[in-house]
């Protein structure tokens, strides 16, 4: 008999504008975490040929320390940026209830972010950095492995 193997895949890809300024936090453990929205937007003709667009929102969650400091040296508000990280669905209590939150996580070893050109100000980004950070992960004693 044979054994069939099942490949699972969470796998977000989004290329979008910042739309929020993305705050960070340190927690107690000193490790950080950074979160902003994402607007991607979509534009088709009408059947008519009526220009459409629809704007969607996603939340961003941060935990890799390399691709915190891109965005915080980098990036802001208006940047427009590629962006590769996992689905996630976490719930969370409120005083109206139980209420759940669902975002695109970059976890701390995993994640890729692209800057990809000017923000909304025309200014866009003078300097990049010398070496990619989304393949520079510092090892340390948290390796999941």
């Amino acid at each position: 008999p044979t054994t069939r193997r099942h490949i699972m895949v969470n796998k977000v890809i989004l290329i979008g504008n910042i739309g929020s300024e993305p705050v960070a936090r340190t927690f107690n453990n000193n490790n950080r975490h950074m979160s902003f929205s994402l607007a991607t937007n979509e534009r088709w003709k009408s059947k008519t040929g009526e220009k459409q667009e629809k704007t969607s929102w996603h939340k961003i969650s941060i935990f890799n320390e390399n691709l915190i400091k891109l965005i915080e040296n980098y990036a802001g508000q208006g940047s427009k940026i590629y962006i590769e990280g996992k689905l996630s669905t976490r719930k969370y209590t409120s005083d109206s209830g139980d209420k759940y939150v669902t975002e695109v996580v970059l976890e701390k070893y995993n994640g890729e972010i692209k800057l990809l050109g000017a923000t909304n100000s025309g200014t866009g980004l003078a300097t990049l950095p010398d070496k990619p950070v989304t393949s520079d992960y510092p090892l340390d004693d948290d390796i999941p492995f």
